[in-house]
């Protein structure tokens, strides 16, 4: 439940005082940072991703704000899911580019792809896809769109969102293949929705 002082300090946020943002940074810094702490194991990480926090209230200061502990819990939750979803992404691709050994096939090409660089190739391979369909891989993978938000925005059903996203991951990976590079369909789909959250 929200306090009046918490009330006030938001009321005065929404007039852009930072005397007022500096007070509440102290109020809950400490609380916030302890949750974050808590779900990424990190200190380093953890004080970071608690100043994200803060930075992301006064970005949306002029925002309504029922609670604002409320508030920046939530902002902490998302940011943290973000930060986990990226680093699980990034570990399942070191493994399984170390243990498939995802090499070219050409001999002047022929150190190991790194992370970054697949990420780049299969983003530029995505942009000669159709026009349609390339609409869906930027809302989905560069937006981060859901499934419906895109089907409302482009005027389509799920399904034939579905569709194009399936169509997408068999372009690319037939086009790699074409390219000569042997990254399989798991690999594939694993870069693919990393694209968003790196």
């Amino acid at each position: 439940m929200e306090t009046d002082s918490d009330k006030i300090l938001l009321a005065a946020l929404r007039e852009g005082k930072e005397k007022a943002f500096d007070m509440i940074f102290q109020k809950y810094f400490r609380s916030i940072y302890q949750f974050v702490c808590q779900n990424c194991r990190n200190k380093k990480n953890a004080e970071e991703l608690t100043q994200d926090v803060f930075v992301i209230l006064w970005q949306n200061k002029e925002t309504p704000i029922d609670s604002l502990k409320g508030y920046l819990y939530a902002v902490a939750r998302n940011i943290v899911v973000n930060w986990t979803r990226q680093n699980v992404n990034r570990q399942l691709l070191e493994i399984l580019i170390n243990e498939q050994r995802v090499l070219a096939d050409k001999s002047d090409l022929s150190e190991k792809l790194t992370f970054e660089r697949l990420l780049s190739m299969v983003h530029k391979i995505a942009q000669s896809m159709p026009k349609r369909r390339f609409e869906v891989y930027q809302m989905r993978w560069v937006e981060g769109l859901s499934r419906k938000e895109i089907a409302q925005r482009m005027g389509i059903s799920i399904t034939t969102v579905d569709i194009h996203l399936h169509k997408g991951i068999e372009y690319l990976h037939s086009a790699m293949s074409k390219l000569g590079y042997k990254v399989n369909l798991p690999l594939l789909f694993i870069i693919t929705t990393s694209y968003y959250t790196l």
